[in-house]
């Protein structure tokens, strides 16, 4: 039941994104959205990142960032993410790949190990060899696939 004032008993309510617009500016805007959207996005991004459903969650950021700057709903979101210098969903994956590459880079398998002639890519890690899809979409053989393709260079990466 609701009260003689039209209000649920209870406690409050979170006030939603479109009401914090009209009495915040844009920089406390921006710790709301480190506070509540950034950190539930990069929890764990690194098990997840490359799941289907990630890019509902892209378009979610791109709704936040959008309200965010004031933009219109089907406005182009790249030059407001540069704008607002927040990390895209893809990015902030990619991002997290190869700070894990970087931290556990003496673990990984490289040509170099398994034979020891000079070739142009004894740097490349190699692949584990696996029959069932859902091991070829797991993080460590995607991974793994996507340094192989791009040998190890990632600025033109599509991910």
């Amino acid at each position: 039941g609701r009260s003689v004032w039209g209000l649920s008993p209870g406690p409050p309510q979170t006030p939603t994104p479109r009401v914090l617009k009209e009495y915040l500016n844009v920089e406390a805007l921006m710790s709301v959205y480190y506070a509540h959207v950034y950190s539930h996005l990069s929890y764990a991004i690194i098990l997840w990142g490359n799941h289907s459903t990630s890019s509902r969650l892209f378009v979610l950021q791109k709704k936040c960032v959008r309200l965010i700057c004031g933009a219109q709903y089907r406005s182009h979101c790249k030059p407001l993410f540069v704008r607002l210098n927040v990390l895209t969903l893809p990015s902030m994956y990619v991002m997290d790949c190869l700070l894990y590459v970087k931290k556990n880079i003496l673990d990984l398998t490289t040509r170099a190990s398994i034979h020891y002639y000079s070739t142009r890519n004894n740097s490349d890690i190699c692949l584990d060899k696996c029959k069932f899809s859902s091991t070829q979409k797991s993080f460590d053989y995607m991974f793994k696939y996507k340094v192989t393709q791009n040998n190890g260079n990632f600025s033109n990466a599509y991910w």
